[in-house]
Protein backbone atom coordinates (compact mmCIF):
# COMPACT_ATOMS: atom_id res chain seq x y z
CA UNK A 1 0.00 0.00 0.00
CA UNK A 2 0.98 3.43 -0.93
CA UNK A 3 -0.08 7.08 -1.20
CA UNK A 4 0.84 8.35 -4.22
CA UNK A 5 -0.10 11.91 -5.39
CA UNK A 6 2.34 11.70 -8.58
CA UNK A 7 0.80 11.88 -12.38
CA UNK A 8 -0.12 8.24 -13.67
CA UNK A 9 -2.01 5.97 -15.94
CA UNK A 10 -4.01 2.97 -15.30
CA UNK A 11 -4.89 0.82 -18.05
CA UNK A 12 -8.28 -0.67 -17.64
CA UNK A 13 -9.67 -3.45 -20.09
CA UNK A 14 -11.78 -6.69 -20.41
CA UNK A 15 -12.08 -9.43 -23.51
CA UNK A 16 -15.23 -8.67 -25.83
CA UNK A 17 -17.31 -11.73 -25.63
CA UNK A 18 -15.25 -13.47 -23.38
CA UNK A 19 -18.03 -15.76 -22.45
CA UNK A 20 -17.66 -17.98 -25.54
CA UNK A 21 -13.90 -18.75 -23.51
CA UNK A 22 -15.19 -20.01 -20.27
CA UNK A 23 -15.66 -23.07 -20.55
CA UNK A 24 -11.66 -23.12 -21.03
CA UNK A 25 -11.03 -22.71 -17.67
CA UNK A 26 -8.73 -20.07 -16.11
CA UNK A 27 -7.53 -19.54 -20.44
CA UNK A 28 -8.70 -15.93 -20.00
CA UNK A 29 -6.86 -15.02 -17.04
CA UNK A 30 -3.50 -16.95 -17.88
CA UNK A 31 -3.57 -14.99 -21.58
CA UNK A 32 -4.18 -11.85 -19.57
CA UNK A 33 -1.21 -12.38 -16.83
CA UNK A 34 1.18 -13.78 -19.72
CA UNK A 35 0.26 -10.82 -21.74
CA UNK A 36 1.50 -8.16 -19.02
CA UNK A 37 4.94 -9.87 -18.19
CA UNK A 38 5.68 -9.42 -21.74
CA UNK A 39 4.92 -6.05 -21.16
CA UNK A 40 6.63 -6.00 -17.97
CA UNK A 41 9.76 -7.25 -19.53
CA UNK A 42 9.72 -5.13 -22.44
CA UNK A 43 8.63 -1.87 -20.42
CA UNK A 44 10.47 -2.01 -17.06
CA UNK A 45 11.06 1.52 -16.38
CA UNK A 46 7.59 2.14 -16.68
CA UNK A 47 5.97 -1.36 -14.96
CA UNK A 48 9.06 -2.21 -12.63
CA UNK A 49 8.34 -2.11 -9.31
CA UNK A 50 4.59 -1.54 -9.47
CA UNK A 51 1.74 -4.21 -8.93
CA UNK A 52 1.42 -6.80 -11.09
CA UNK A 53 -1.80 -6.85 -13.22
CA UNK A 54 -5.19 -7.39 -11.40
CA UNK A 55 -7.46 -9.73 -12.91
CA UNK A 56 -10.90 -9.45 -11.85
CA UNK A 57 -14.44 -10.60 -12.33
CA UNK A 58 -13.05 -13.54 -14.88
CA UNK A 59 -12.52 -11.34 -17.89
CA UNK A 60 -11.48 -7.72 -16.85
CA UNK A 61 -8.17 -6.53 -15.70
CA UNK A 62 -6.34 -3.36 -14.70
CA UNK A 63 -2.52 -2.43 -14.48
CA UNK A 64 -0.54 0.81 -13.63
CA UNK A 65 1.93 2.49 -15.76
CA UNK A 66 4.22 4.77 -13.71
CA UNK A 67 3.89 7.40 -16.62
CA UNK A 68 1.95 8.72 -19.02
CA UNK A 69 3.64 8.60 -21.75
CA UNK A 70 4.22 5.16 -22.51
CA UNK A 71 0.61 4.53 -21.43
CA UNK A 72 -0.79 4.13 -25.12
CA UNK A 73 1.85 1.63 -26.29
CA UNK A 74 1.38 -0.53 -23.42
CA UNK A 75 -1.99 -0.69 -23.67
CA UNK A 76 -1.87 -1.42 -27.44
CA UNK A 77 0.78 -3.67 -26.36
CA UNK A 78 -1.16 -5.69 -24.30
CA UNK A 79 -4.27 -5.35 -27.04
CA UNK A 80 -2.07 -6.81 -29.88
CA UNK A 81 -1.05 -9.76 -27.01
CA UNK A 82 -4.36 -10.83 -26.67
CA UNK A 83 -5.28 -10.81 -30.05
CA UNK A 84 -2.38 -12.47 -30.31
CA UNK A 85 -3.17 -15.27 -28.06
CA UNK A 86 -3.48 -18.84 -29.78
CA UNK A 87 -5.39 -19.82 -26.43
CA UNK A 88 -8.03 -16.76 -27.46
CA UNK A 89 -9.06 -16.90 -31.39
CA UNK A 90 -10.40 -13.89 -32.34
CA UNK A 91 -10.35 -12.37 -29.31
CA UNK A 92 -9.93 -8.66 -28.56
CA UNK A 93 -9.77 -6.12 -25.52
CA UNK A 94 -11.41 -2.83 -24.96
CA UNK A 95 -8.56 -0.78 -23.29
CA UNK A 96 -9.40 2.64 -20.93
CA UNK A 97 -6.46 4.58 -20.07
CA UNK A 98 -7.31 6.75 -17.35
CA UNK A 99 -4.76 9.82 -16.67
CA UNK A 100 -4.25 11.28 -12.95
CA UNK A 101 -3.22 11.18 -9.56
CA UNK A 102 -3.19 8.25 -7.44
CA UNK A 103 -4.06 8.70 -3.47
CA UNK A 104 -3.98 5.39 -2.75
CA UNK A 105 -2.37 1.98 -4.27
CA UNK A 106 -2.87 -1.36 -2.53
CA UNK A 107 0.05 -3.32 -3.95
CA UNK A 108 -1.98 -6.57 -3.28
CA UNK A 109 -5.31 -5.74 -5.12
CA UNK A 110 -4.77 -3.05 -7.55
CA UNK A 111 -8.94 -3.02 -8.62
CA UNK A 112 -9.67 -1.24 -5.03
CA UNK A 113 -6.95 0.96 -5.16
CA UNK A 114 -8.59 4.72 -5.37
CA UNK A 115 -7.19 7.79 -7.02
CA UNK A 116 -8.22 9.90 -10.33
CA UNK A 117 -6.38 8.02 -12.88
CA UNK A 118 -8.05 5.06 -11.92
CA UNK A 119 -11.61 6.20 -11.36
CA UNK A 120 -11.16 7.84 -15.08
CA UNK A 121 -10.21 4.34 -16.06
CA UNK A 122 -12.91 2.95 -14.81
CA UNK A 123 -15.27 5.13 -16.39
CA UNK A 124 -14.12 5.78 -19.81
CA UNK A 125 -14.47 1.24 -19.70
CA UNK A 126 -18.18 1.89 -18.79
CA UNK A 127 -18.03 4.08 -21.56
CA UNK A 128 -16.74 1.64 -23.98
CA UNK A 129 -19.14 -0.84 -23.23
CA UNK A 130 -21.87 1.19 -23.57
CA UNK A 131 -20.58 2.98 -27.46
CA UNK A 132 -19.46 -0.26 -28.71
CA UNK A 133 -15.33 1.12 -29.31
CA UNK A 134 -12.69 -0.66 -27.73
CA UNK A 135 -9.97 1.89 -27.05
CA UNK A 136 -10.12 5.21 -24.77
CA UNK A 137 -8.64 7.37 -23.04
CA UNK A 138 -9.67 9.93 -20.25
CA UNK A 139 -7.56 12.89 -18.90
CA UNK A 140 -8.61 15.02 -15.68
CA UNK A 141 -10.68 18.15 -16.31
CA UNK A 142 -7.60 20.25 -15.58
CA UNK A 143 -5.45 18.54 -18.55
CA UNK A 144 -8.55 18.41 -20.91
CA UNK A 145 -8.45 22.37 -21.94
CA UNK A 146 -5.06 23.57 -22.66
CA UNK A 147 -5.75 26.78 -24.91
CA UNK A 148 -8.86 28.71 -25.70
CA UNK A 149 -7.86 27.09 -29.64
CA UNK A 150 -7.70 23.32 -28.69
CA UNK A 151 -9.68 20.95 -26.65
CA UNK A 152 -6.95 18.28 -25.85
CA UNK A 153 -9.69 15.73 -24.85
CA UNK A 154 -12.14 16.26 -27.93
CA UNK A 155 -8.57 15.74 -29.98
CA UNK A 156 -8.01 12.22 -28.14
CA UNK A 157 -11.22 10.54 -28.65
CA UNK A 158 -10.88 11.01 -32.16
CA UNK A 159 -7.89 9.54 -32.36
CA UNK A 160 -8.83 6.92 -30.39
CA UNK A 161 -11.74 6.07 -32.76
CA UNK A 162 -9.40 6.11 -35.85
CA UNK A 163 -6.23 4.24 -33.76
CA UNK A 164 -9.53 1.46 -32.93
CA UNK A 165 -10.49 0.81 -36.44
CA UNK A 166 -6.73 0.04 -37.13
CA UNK A 167 -6.58 -2.51 -34.03
CA UNK A 168 -9.83 -4.25 -35.04
CA UNK A 169 -8.42 -5.41 -38.41
CA UNK A 170 -5.53 -7.05 -37.15
CA UNK A 171 -5.41 -11.10 -37.58
CA UNK A 172 -3.65 -12.85 -34.79
CA UNK A 173 -0.27 -12.66 -36.86
CA UNK A 174 -0.26 -9.29 -37.09
CA UNK A 175 -1.11 -8.55 -33.88
CA UNK A 176 1.80 -11.60 -33.19
CA UNK A 177 4.19 -8.95 -34.76
CA UNK A 178 2.96 -5.66 -33.93
CA UNK A 179 3.22 -6.36 -30.15
CA UNK A 180 6.87 -6.66 -31.06
CA UNK A 181 7.22 -3.55 -32.77
CA UNK A 182 5.32 -2.12 -29.88
CA UNK A 183 7.98 -3.13 -27.64
CA UNK A 184 10.76 -1.93 -29.65
CA UNK A 185 12.17 -4.89 -31.15
CA UNK A 186 13.74 -5.16 -35.03
CA UNK A 187 11.87 -6.64 -38.01
CA UNK A 188 15.03 -8.95 -37.97
CA UNK A 189 14.61 -10.34 -34.23
CA UNK A 190 11.22 -10.85 -34.64
CA UNK A 191 11.40 -12.61 -37.61
CA UNK A 192 13.95 -14.79 -35.55
CA UNK A 193 11.09 -15.12 -32.71
CA UNK A 194 8.43 -15.66 -34.66
CA UNK A 195 10.35 -18.34 -37.30
CA UNK A 196 9.27 -16.41 -39.95
CA UNK A 197 11.14 -14.38 -42.56
CA UNK A 198 11.75 -10.59 -42.34
CA UNK A 199 10.02 -10.17 -45.42
CA UNK A 200 7.23 -11.46 -44.12
CA UNK A 201 7.52 -9.24 -40.33
CA UNK A 202 7.49 -5.98 -43.01
CA UNK A 203 4.34 -7.34 -44.95
CA UNK A 204 2.47 -7.88 -41.61
CA UNK A 205 3.53 -4.55 -40.12
CA UNK A 206 2.49 -3.05 -43.31
CA UNK A 207 -1.01 -4.57 -43.25
CA UNK A 208 -1.56 -3.40 -39.83
CA UNK A 209 -0.82 -0.26 -40.67
CA UNK A 210 1.90 0.19 -38.23
CA UNK A 211 3.33 3.34 -40.04
CA UNK A 212 0.18 5.33 -39.58
CA UNK A 213 0.12 4.14 -35.76
CA UNK A 214 3.45 4.56 -34.98
CA UNK A 215 2.66 8.15 -36.13
CA UNK A 216 -0.03 8.55 -33.25
CA UNK A 217 2.41 6.87 -30.73
CA UNK A 218 5.02 9.64 -31.33
CA UNK A 219 2.70 12.03 -31.47
CA UNK A 220 0.73 11.03 -27.92
CA UNK A 221 4.64 10.37 -26.56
Amino acid sequence: MADDTGIYAVISGDIVGSSRFMEKGPVVRDAIKSAHAKCAEAFEDALGGLPVVDVFAGDSWQMLVASPTPALRIGLCMRALVKADPELPDADSRIAIGIGGAEFIDHENLSVSQGEAFRLSGEALERLRDDGLRLAVALPERLRRRSHQLDVQATIDTMMVLVDSLCRDWTAHQASVVARALMGRTQVSTADELSITQPAVSQALSAAKWHELEAVLLWWE
